[in-house]
């Protein structure tokens, strides 16, 4: 029997690859006129956003450079170059998008690109370092006793109109229209009258979420607390023309948050902006925060700050947009149903009829603009609205114009004549640790002091502070070589001594004022120096 033959493939001609043969071809474009990528170069460096900011004359008139004037400048400036088209210069430059396919186009000689329109330049502040570390000193205190504190961040948004789009037509439209009915804006956003603003006051109660681990490493590996930045959140809707914005406002509204989120707090902790309504060294601010710290019987508050212009840094300023966007292309009524002219432009009618119509138009307003925000979360956690109607009086304090009239330039005499007001301030006097940026209450082992021995401070972290000799001030940690400066992490601060506050704050340096030797203020200018010891300590 004869074995089957096995066939052998027949073998596949093998194909000679040609190299490519020397000096064949059309030359690149750019090895032709070698002078084009350094003048390209060169023209869009002479007009980009720092140049135009630092030109003193008028040799350059633009900010920016679009093709145009590139191929018009490159076709003046590269010699034998007659022609060149705009697409060849445009793929000079970076890509667009590293994830289009289009990008293996462009040569990236001349890195430039559209640019994508920025605003998060900030001003600067020596001690912005400083301020960053010390309010999470703040958060991680916080977040250590959670059980015992709450964490809040508070601002106020931007003013949302009454007529006329409640927020700028530039913002970007969300959501789905009817192809027949897109929104379509008047040419231009005309106010309908001064005073028909709605002014949204903003809280949110920072939470850590469950599944976040309290106990982390920066980015040095040393241990930290992972203190919590989003929350539950409170906007409460005031027209100011009726009832103002201010501390006595405030502390109003985080008397009802308390009502609501405060079961068990023994401590507050507010990252706030120190603005005009928030300045942690106004007296009537201090006044303020004082009652509500004895109203609600805790052991210590805190309003801490991030420092002038960085309050961008705020917690509470990532809610502003996804609230901003609900509002894209409302428009909120300035008239009463049934009319047609705002009671601020109609004819014929007294001022008391007015301010009533004006009362109704403006709670309509405000009930409408907490309902476009109804259904509204913040990573996750709800969003609740308030409407505080136009003719009612502010609870369960109303007093602001009174005691702002005399503490804003207070006086020995001012003060003879209101008793009760000096001896709040002395109250507070007694309890506070006043520091640049930041103002804190808390309660004393005085046993002469009627409030703390009736109701003395109880809780873990009040007991922590008490064992470290106050709240912990940021110290630079010199174990790390190099430029950059690191400040101890919270927990390496309060297992040392608890050194002068502030006294790594170079403006405390350069004010060279010192501290109260007779009390916890440190004092921010010489007008604060001398109203101090002549009011408090005379």
């Amino acid at each position: 029997m004869s074995l089957p033959q096995v066939r052998t493939p027949p073998k596949k001609k093998q194909c000679r690859v040609r190299e490519p043969r020397p000096n064949c071809g059309r030359k690149p474009f750019t090895e032709k006129f070698e002078q084009l990528v350094p003048t390209v170069e060169e023209f869009v460096r002479g007009n980009g956003f720092k140049a135009h900011e630092k030109r003193r004359s008028a040799t350059g008139n633009t900010c920016g450079t679009s093709l145009k004037q590139l191929k018009k400048h490159v076709i003046e400036n590269v010699s034998d170059l007659d022609t060149v088209s705009e697409t060849t210069l445009r793929r000079l430059m970076d890509p667009p998008s590293e994830a289009r396919n289009t990008k293996d186009r462009y040569k990236g000689l001349v890195k430039a690109k559209l640019a994508k329109k920025r605003n998060d330049v900030r001003k600067g502040n020596m001690d912005g370092h400083y301020y960053a570390s010390r309010v999470r000193y703040r958060l991680e205190f916080g977040t250590e006793f959670e059980d015992e504190t709450l964490m809040l961040s508070a601002d106020c948004m931007n003013k949302v109109n009454i007529g006329g789009l409640a927020v700028s037509r530039y913002h970007q439209l969300r959501r789905f229209f009817p192809a027949e009915d897109s929104p379509n804006f008047l040419d231009h956003d005309f106010p309908v009258s001064k005073g028909y603003k709605i002014t949204p006051s903003g809280y949110v109660v920072l939470s850590r979420k469950e599944s976040v681990n309290p106990i982390t490493s920066d980015k040095l590996g040393r241990t930290v607390f992972q203190f919590p930045r989003t929350g539950p959140a409170y906007i409460f809707n005031r027209v100011e023309s009726f009832r103002s914005v201010n501390i006595q406002s405030h502390v109003n509204d985080l008397d009802t948050i308390l009502n609501r989120e405060g079961n068990g707090k023994r401590v507050i902790i507010l990252c706030v902006d120190g603005g005009s309504d928030w300045n942690t060294k106004s007296w009537t601010a201090q006044l303020f925060l004082g009652r509500l710290f004895k109203r609600r019987n805790l052991d210590i508050l805190c309003a801490t700050t991030y420092g002038p212009g960085l309050s961008a840094f705020n917690m509470i300023e990532h809610l502003w947009s996804p609230l901003s966007n609900k509002l894209s292309a409302v428009t909120l009524p300035a008239c009463i149903p049934g009319e047609t002219v705002p009671p601020s432009a109609q004819t014929g009618i007294t001022e008391k009829a007015r301010l009533e119509k004006e009362a109704l138009v403006f709670n309509a307003a405000m009930e409408r603009c907490g309902g476009y925000w109804e259904d509204s979360s913040f990573d996750g956690f709800p969003v609740s609205t308030f409407t505080e109607p136009c003719n009612q009086m502010d609870t369960p304090w109303s007093d602001y114009a009174e005691v702002h009239n005399v503490l804003k330039a207070p006086t020995q005499k001012k003060l003879r004549d209101h008793p009760e007001l000096m001896a709040e301030l002395k109250f507070i006097s007694n309890h506070c640790d006043r520091r640049i940026g930041e103002f804190t209450l808390m309660k004393c082992t005085n046993l002469s002091c009627d409030h703390c021995t009736t109701n003395p401070p109880q809780g873990k972290a009040i007991a922590s502070i008490f064992d470290h000799g106050g709240m912990p001030t940021p110290v630079v940690d010199r174990s790390f070589p190099g430029p950059d400066v690191h400040y101890y992490t919270y927990m390496q601060a309060m297992q040392r001594p608890l050194q002068t506050p502030d006294e790594n704050m170079e403006k405390f340096s350069a004010l060279g004022l010192g501290r109260c030797s007779a009390c916890k203020d440190v004092f921010s200018s010489k007008q604060d120096q001398h109203r101090h010891m002549a009011i408090i300590h005379r």
